[in-house]
């Protein structure tokens, strides 16, 4: 599924909607034109400027101005249990995955809204409320500081996924990250450095920590230049040859030849062949001048 509206959502943010844990989850929505989180700072400022989401300098001062900050997820009455409880959960030990939350909510009875709300991002969640609406939806709020990092938003996946907090720190800590185009971090750094090491260009950004253009076209030309087809991210196959070209680097060019050595010592003698078929007969009188003895010739004169 394509981003339906980049000027809008960032890649990111489309992504918190291609990753759902859940096929049959419906989108009830990314980008909406009414105050909150659903729409953009810059829109809010300028037509609710007494708004909440526009409080805080997670929200003001860091992050994109122009791009949507929520996602509602639409599921079944039992997912919105099950669902709304994993995110309670997280919020009530500070889970280090929901870093990038500003709210939620949703039901874990079917009858009454709860959700969890801060004012940044280090502190703990209070309660908060929300219209019946969510009795049917669960609404994620973002902080514009990380509505297009996914490496911070991949941790509320994480959450809603039901990956314990362990499992979680043991595949962060273990696992190398393989990004695609609209990520940005350190990981994204450490691959655009092998990229260089392996004499690929990024003449306009550098190892600037951020997944576009420009790094999606050296990883294409490395993939070119190893016989495969593009792509729009650093896959496995990708991962370890950029590897093995940045650490052990590229094959050099063939030296000159070396000087011919010296010609190695004859064979022995190989048996005789069977023996030929018999000459025409000599002319009369005439004495031979050679005679043939098992393939030799022998002067006689």
């Amino acid at each position: 599924m394509t981003n339906p509206n980049p000027s809008l959502i960032t890649t990111a943010m489309w992504r918190m909607w291609t990753a759902r844990p859940v096929s049959g989850w419906r989108l009830g929505g990314i980008y909406a034109d009414k105050p909150g989180y659903h729409n953009t700072v810059a829109a809010n400022q300028s037509r609710w400027p007494g708004n909440y989401s526009v409080r805080y300098s997670l929200d003001t001062q860091q992050g994109p101005r122009d791009k949507a900050r929520a996602i509602d997820y639409t599921m079944s009455d039992a997912d919105m249990r099950k669902y709304t409880q994993r995110l309670l959960d997280a919020c009530s030990r500070n889970d280090p995955r929901v870093k990038g939350l500003r709210e939620f909510y949703g039901t874990v009875n079917k009858r009454t809204v709860v959700g969890r709300i801060r004012d940044d991002d280090r502190s703990a969640f209070r309660s908060s409320t929300s219209d019946s609406s969510h009795l049917w939806h669960i609404h994620i709020s973002l902080w514009a500081a990380y509505c297009d990092n996914w490496e911070i938003l991949s941790g509320i996946i994480s959450v809603l996924a039901g990956e314990s907090l362990a499992a979680w720190r043991a595949r962060m800590e273990e696992g190398v990250m393989l990004p695609q185009k609209g990520d940005q971090g350190p990981i994204v750094e450490y691959w655009q450095r092998l990229l260089l090491r392996a004499g690929e260009k990024l003449p306009q950004f550098g190892a600037d920590g951020h997944y576009g253009d420009e790094t999606e076209d050296a990883v294409n030309s490395f993939r070119k230049k190893h016989g495969v087809a593009p792509t729009n991210r650093i896959t496995p196959w990708t991962a370890i040859a950029l590897q093995e070209a940045a650490f052990q680097g590229a094959r050099g060019p063939a030296g000159p030849a070396g000087p011919r050595g010296p010609e190695g010592p004859r064979g022995p003698r190989g048996e005789a062949g069977p023996p030929g078929p018999p000459g025409p007969p000599g002319e009369p009188g005439k004495t031979p001048t050679k005679i043939a003895i098992t393939g030799d010739v022998i002067e006689v004169e």
